[in-house]
Parts: C-alpha cells; structure tokens; sequence
C-alpha cells in the first residue's frame, strides 16, 4: 500500500528487481500506472493495481477484497499507507478525523493482513511487514495512537503465527527524504 510515491514506491521498485510479482496500491491512480510501467519496462510483473484511499472504510474494503481475491495468495505484504494527523488543544480534531487517522494508520494494515492470512497459513509461510513511525512524538498527532496499535497488534499476532512460518514486523523509519516530508514537515529551506 501506499505505492503512490515515497516509501511505497521505493519498496515496489526494490521488490521487482528481486523478482517479486506485484500488486501495487495507492490513492493516486496515474502514479501507479507510470510504477506499473517502469517495472514491466525494467522486466518485472505487476499483476494489478488497486486504487483506493485507506483514511476511510470504503477504500480499506476495496484493498482487503483485492488481496482476498488475488489470482494468488498474497505472501509478503507492505502495509506502508499512513499519514500524520497532527493538532493542538487550541484546535482538537473532530471524531471523523480521529476515526481517518485510525483507519489510515491501523485499521487498514489489520484487515489487509487479515484477508491475506488464510492463504499464508495454509502455505504455512507468509511476511507482513507494517511501516510505522514514531509512537511518542514532542506534539500531538491523531497518527501516533494508532502507530502504538499496530505495534502492539503487531506484536501479539507474530507471536501467534511464528509457528506457523509467517513473521510480522514494524519498521519506523525515521525521516526519508520523500515529497511528503519535504511539503508537510520540512516546506522551507530553512527548516531542512
């Protein structure tokens, strides 16, 4: 998820050039399609595209019935989708944003791992790997509550598959040098 640009996208480019066969998603439909085709133009498989928005239930059953409906099972997910929320007590968000911060940055990660595990388990092989952020922050942010849920989820759910052959992990990054750290948390020279 969340192919469109950054994170995502880098992850796709890196797993087709070790032969991964993809299904890529993201909000942004023309982004995909252009990833789509540099990886087939470089030899690699893209086996469909999923255009969705993951802040809202709509877009989160669209990609949970996408990966649930695969040509194949799904073997390795990237639950990269995410976003800050960020407020303050001068100006607290609304119930609708607190619920877009969660279904962005934990819900949708659930249920994708959801629909892609019973084809995992019955391979008894299987990776999902969240990419998360930090889960304390100096300022508020709708997003941080829901990172320390998929943390946590995470953790009781690798523990309960590791038998089975199927490793969840969350990777927090830190900074990387995407457009959206340069338009939200770093806009001026002066602040990069």
């Amino acid at each position: 998820t969340g192919a469109s640009a950054g994170i995502g996208r880098a992850t796709a480019l890196a797993l087709a050039s070790e032969g991964a066969m993809l299904s890529i998603a993201g909000r942004d439909e023309t982004a995909l399609a252009e990833l789509r085709n540099r990886i087939v133009a470089t030899g690699g498989s893209v086996l469909g595209i999923v255009q969705c928005d993951l802040s809202g239930h709509d877009g989160i059953d669209t990609a949970a019935d996408a990966v649930a409906n695969a040509a194949r099972p799904v073997e390795v997910l990237i639950n990269n989708a995410g976003g800050g929320r960020p407020y303050s007590l001068d100006a607290p968000l609304q119930a609708d944003e607190w619920e877009e911060a969660f279904n962005l940055n934990f819900a949708a990660a659930r249920r994708l791992a959801e629909a892609a595990l019973p084809g995992m388990r019955q391979a008894r092989w299987g990776r999902i790997v969240t990419i998360t952020g930090a889960l304390a922050l100096r300022r508020m942010n709708a997003a941080t509550p829901a990172k320390a849920a998929i943390a946590s989820w995470s953790r009781a759910l690798s523990i309960q598959l590791a038998p089975e052959g199927i490793t969840v992990n969350c990777v927090a990054p830190g900074r990387i040098n995407t457009d959206q750290v340069l338009r939200r948390l770093s806009p001026s020279e002066e602040s990069r």
